[in-house]
């Protein structure tokens, strides 16, 4: 089992990464964000694992991770733990106990009759309202645009034959001709302790919010949306996906 260092802001693993490891906090803090777990922000420290799903089901990462403080980490391989799953105790012990912690969870919502949904969705706290801001969105969208009824809310490309489809829901899906600006999933609008954010979600050629650019190539995977009118542009630089994204507080 390998360890690494990661500096502040740096990101351990994406939404939608292959399931090739898993991430054991040893000193330090991680936020996670983006699919059940991570809906807004929710933070993990010492003796935490980010990745458990891609471990036991060789399932794509579901949150995207990055260091909050210089953080270390052990980094266990899928084939590491499937090798080593009848010698190694101390590694499986902590990964099938937050594993069960998480099914105690999810059954005790279900049992309920509480809708699966709100395990992966909040309602939004500001309205929020996605428009077309070029031409070529105003053939693919409603000119008055798309309420957004909860978060995170995404915006992607449309799957095509052959393709994989991303393994988070996609609320605005809208099609592109080669070579594409828009990625299968591209961002998300998501809600933070500080109002709606917008979230690059490892698309290939990133997203611009009010001028600011996020993404994989970028020192930051998120921005700000502000009360009022806002701009966001998915891929590079004269790319036809441009939206305004209308922010009222509830």
């Amino acid at each position: 089992m390998k360890h690494r260092r990661f500096a502040p802001d740096e990101i351990l693993c994406r939404l939608g990464d292959p399931p090739t490891a898993a991430f054991v906090i040893i000193e330090g803090e991680v936020e996670v964000t983006g699919g059940a777990r991570g809906n807004g922000e929710n933070r993990l420290g010492r003796g935490e694992i980010v990745g458990t799903a891609c471990l036991i089901l060789g399932q794509p990462m579901a949150v995207t991770a990055r260091a909050v403080v210089e953080t270390t980490v052990a980094v266990i391989s899928r084939d590491e733990f499937l090798g080593q799953a009848n010698k190694t105790r101390a590694t499986l012990e902590p990964v099938f106990r937050q594993l069960f912690h998480s099914l105690h969870d999810v059954t005790g919502i279900v049992s309920k009759g509480v809708p699966r949904a709100v395990i992966v969705a909040e309602r939004a706290v500001h309205n929020i309202r996605i428009l077309p801001s070029s031409r070529e969105l105003q053939d693919q969208m409603d000119e008055a645009g798309y309420q957004v009824p909860e978060l995170p809310f995404r915006v992607g490309r449309l799957v095509l034959e052959g393709e994989n489809a991303p393994q988070a829901a996609i609320e605005l899906t809208l099609d592109d001709v080669r070579p594409y600006n828009l990625s299968r999933q591209h961002f998300a609008i998501e809600g933070s302790e500080t109002g709606p954010v917008v979230r690059d979600i490892w698309s290939h050629l990133g997203t611009v919010v009010n001028g600011v650019r996020i993404g994989r190539a970028e020192n930051r995977q998120a921005a700000p949306l502000r009360v009022g009118d806002n701009q966001v542009v998915a891929g590079k630089s004269g790319s036809p996906f441009i939206f305004r994204v209308l922010v009222e507080k509830g």
